[in-house]
C-alpha cells in the first residue's frame, strides 16, 4: 500500500519523479536452476593424460528454461524484459564420494540457443586441488534473448590434467537475475 501511495505522490507531482516511479515498478527476480550432467570419459578413450594436459569439450546440455511460466507467475510479458543475466554458476561433484576436481585446472561454460551465437558465460581458472565445488566466476552478458527460448544449451570445455572418474557426475547449479519493467 506504501508503495502505490508513493507512486500516485510521484505521478501527481509530474515527472520529477518519473525515473522513481520507473524503478519502483521494476520486477528483479534470481531464478535458480540445477542440473545434473555425467562426465563421460575423455575423447579417443585416452588413459592416458600427456604431459600439460588435455583440452576437451564435454557433451553439450540442454536446460529448459521455463521462460513463459517464470513470466506469467511475476506478470509480465518477453516484450518488458530489460535484462537477464547469469549471477552465478558452480559445480559440484556429487559422485563418486571420493572424487575431487583435481583432474582439472580450468573450465569454461558456453552458453547457445537455437539461432542465437555462442557466448562464454561462466570461467573459472587454476582450480585448486581437494575442491568438490567450483564457484565460477561468470561474465556480464544480457542473456534475454537466450532466456526467452524453450531451451538454452551448454558446452563445458576444460583442460583436464588427469583421467576423471568414469562415473563422475555433476551438478551444474546456476542462478538467473530477470529484470523486467511495466513501464518499458
Amino acid at each position: 500500500m506504501r508503495k502505490i501511495l508513493l507512486v500516485a505522490a510521484m505521478l501527481l507531482s509530474g515527472c520529477d519523479g518519473c525515473d522513481k516511479v520507473k524503478q519502483l515498478a521494476n520486477i528483479n527476480k534470481d531464478i535458480e536452476y540445477k542440473e545434473t550432467v555425467d562426465l563421460p570419459g575423455l575423447p579417443g578413450g585416452d588413459t592416458v593424460v600427456p604431459a600439460g594436459g588435455i583440452s576437451a569439450d564435454l557433451p553439450r546440455y540442454a536446460m529448459a528454461t521455463n521462460s513463459a511460466e517464470y513470466l506469467k507467475q511475476y506478470n509480465t510479458s518477453p516484450n518488458l524484459v530489460t535484462h537477464v543475466k547469469l549471477k552465478s554458476l558452480g559445480m559440484t561433484i556429487v559422485a563418486p564420494d571420493a572424487q575431487y576436481f583435481n583432474f582439472l585446472d580450468s573450465v569454461r561454460l558456453f552458453v547457445n540457443a537455437t539461432g542465437l551465437p555462442e557466448q562464454l558465460a561462466a570461467y573459472k581458472y587454476n582450480i585448486a586441488k581437494g575442491m568438490k565445488t567450483v564457484d565460477m566466476n561468470v561474465a556480464d552478458l544480457n542473456l534475454k534473448e537466450y532466456f526467452l527460448k524453450d531451451s538454452m544449451y551448454f558446452r563445458i570445455n576444460a583442460h583436464f590434467t588427469a583421467i576423471p572418474n568414469d562415473s563422475t557426475k555433476l551438478e551444474i547449479k546456476s542462478v538467473f537475475n530477470i529484470l523486467a519493467n511495466p513501464l518499458n
